[in-house]
């Protein structure tokens, strides 16, 4: 295989990459990595076997609560079955989609159809053209539309993770604090998401179920969920660590010892969500499975048009209004922007509506919502990314991730104040 340009991170190594793909011998043999360190969230490199070109993608332990990459798969198949520009993943020799090595799990996809025209671009940049935010768009509802029938728990709060579930807590420290305590446990917080809030289903008295399911134990979210012995042993043991990690920065008892340490502006930030969020009088939709992760560098182009779909890696059960605030989001409103006192790319945002809305209309709930959930869609997000970063050891990341959005809290909570 090619050596490795230097200075990528999260390379994956020629001889690693060898090893993995004896696992899917029906590629052929490896030749070349053609492309390296492709995602920031994941090992990930295209490679170049004598039966085409395939992306190679690995999830360090401790990055996804277990089973949750066999659940991405699904999507991704169902999504492929419906249609949709989907490269679902390839069986193994053994008959699985994921397989353990040295306690990474690993999967395989065809190469993507299209153009990765924003895979060096900043996550922050506007679309090139109003047609391609259409396009994203109606390709988002499209596959909302696709995901409808399946039925999934919401994912554990473990590694980075899309959900919005204290914009809607009638106890927004208690949680906060619980789902910090989850965290560096390494127990998986079950969002209240998953029908338990007002109007999703669940009674009125949520706030009792959600401290019930945060203070659940039994579940080693830390490891990984594959078979392959010393692998997943492996795997295990690196999700100890994290998790350990994670309490040693987080501390235990009342209160989060440490965090604000770690992670200054708690008090700040928890202050202005709560003045922005919908809070529990919001009429919330059913949720669905949603992408969570619905950004330019996960979309490749044909022409204007959306021509393949990628990293299923934050999807979750939620509200699908709330998928298409973080979509806004990224695209409209990214705190960069905001923080250095740039305008909103407000009119590439609202293209982007208009294209879900060509495909599946929101109906007066979801309309609602979605204003009020722009300010804080990213909240949680955010957090996670912060939390996984501390428990990687490194708290300079984790404070740039917290810091980010705190700025974009500011800029909301300012906009507010001055309306």
């Amino acid at each position: 295989m090619a050596e490795l340009r230097p200075g990528v991170q999260d390379a994956v190594a020629p001889a690693v990459a060898t090893r993995v793909l004896a696992s899917w011998p029906d590629l052929g043999e490896p030749r070349a990595i053609v492309r390296n360190g492709m995602s920031a969230n994941s090992l990930a490199c295209l490679v170049e076997c004598a039966g085409g070109r395939f992306a190679l993608k690995g999830t360090r332990p401790g990055r996804k609560a277990a089973g949750w990459l066999t659940r991405e798969h699904e999507a991704m198949r169902v999504a492929a079955a419906a249609g949709l520009p989907v490269p679902a993943p390839l069986a193994s020799a053994a008959g699985t989609t994921v397989v353990a090595q040295d306690g990474v799990e690993w999967a395989v996809y065809p190469e993507a159809a299209g153009v990765d025209r924003y895979g060096e671009a900043s996550v922050f940049a506007p679309f090139d053209t109003d047609a391609e935010a259409f396009s994203a768009g109606a390709m988002l509802a499209r596959l909302h539309l696709a995901l409808a029938d399946l039925a999934w728990p919401a994912r554990p709060f473990v590694g980075p993770v899309a959900q919005c579930d204290l914009a809607f807590s009638p106890d927004l420290h208690r949680d906060f604090r619980e789902l910090c305590r989850a965290a560096a446990g390494g127990t998986p917080a079950l969002p209240g998401q998953a029908g338990g809030l007002p109007g999703a289903g669940g009674t009125a008295d949520s706030a009792a179920r959600m401290a019930q399911r945060l203070s659940a134990a039994g579940t080693e979210a830390c490891a990984t969920d594959t078979a392959g012995g010393a692998g997943l042993r492996a795997g295990r043991d690196a999700g100890e660590k994290s998790c350990k990690r994670r309490q040693e920065v987080l501390g235990a008892g009342e209160g989060i010892p440490g965090l604000a340490g770690e992670l200054p502006g708690v008090t700040e930030a928890l202050r202005m969500f709560d003045a922005l969020r919908p809070g529990t009088a919001a009429i919330l939709p059913a949720p669905r499975v949603i992408h969570g992760d619905w950004i330019k560098r996960n979309l490749f182009f044909a022409g204007d048009q959306v021509a393949a779909i990628l990293d299923f890696d934050l999807c979750n059960r939620g509200y699908r209004v709330f998928d298409l605030a973080l979509a806004v989001s990224a695209l409209a409103y990214p705190w960069p922007l905001l923080a250095g006192g740039g305008a909103p790319h407000a009119a590439q945002g609202e293209r982007l509506v208009e294209g879900y809305e060509s495909v599946r209309p929101l109906d007066a709930a979801e309309r609602a919502l979605l204003p009020a959930l722009l300010p804080v869609c990213r909240f949680e997000y955010h957090l996670s990314l912060a939390l996984s970063a501390l428990a990687a050891g490194d708290p300079a990341q984790a404070r740039w991730f917290w810091e980010g959005q705190i700025a974009s809290l500011r800029w909301w909570y300012d906009r507010r104040a001055n309306a």
